[in-house]
């Protein structure tokens, strides 16, 4: 039973080694540290979060829950606003901190991924490529480098328990 633990132990940790990349989450397309794709890494902008602007307003369904919530005006959050509606599985990736959802298609890299989030963030990850929502401030910082989208603006604790489908779609604007 110890080989066992022990071979499966070991098979994890060649997993998680062969997955990782660099500290900035930064891979060449073969997926080797380094090389072209580094250098684009490098010549992108970290997002600031305190200049971003609202751009669309969207509802999330989630059981009998309906929070609001808004997308910023980036070219990320513009692709994604393109996939909407939406409906998915949430995932949770990081217990007591937030969970996740899949996209059906990668989004380009714009920006460059950081590690800053607000309570309610929705933030891309390239690598997954998903979405995180992000529902207890219950760490300093981001796990995996991550580009903010948007955030929920209802109270997001809802999320704590409720891991089941949401659908997100786009509000039609005021006039």
């Amino acid at each position: 039973m110890k080989r066992i633990t022990a071979a499966w132990l070991c098979v994890m940790l060649v997993c998680t080694a062969v997955g990782c990349g660099s500290a900035d989450g930064s891979m060449s397309r073969s997926g080797e540290q380094g090389g072209v794709w580094q250098e684009e890494m490098e010549e992108l902008e970290e997002t600031d979060m305190d200049s971003l602007k609202e751009l669309y307003n969207i509802r999330i369904t989630a059981g009998d829950m309906v929070l609001s919530g808004v997308l910023y005006d980036t070219p990320t959050a513009r692709d994604f606003a393109d996939m909407l509606p939406l409906t998915e599985d949430l995932w949770h990736p990081a217990p007591d901190f937030a969970r996740a959802f899949n996209l059906p298609e990668t989004i380009p890299r714009y920006a460059k991924a950081g590690y800053e989030y607000e309570l309610g963030s929705l933030a891309y990850w390239y690598e997954g490529p998903s979405i995180a929502l992000i529902y207890k401030a219950s760490r300093d910082q981001t796990v995996v480098p991550v580009v903010p989208i948007g955030k929920v603006t209802s109270d997001v604790s809802f999320f704590e328990d409720y891991g089941g489908t949401i659908t997100i779609e786009l509000m039609e604007p005021d006039r």
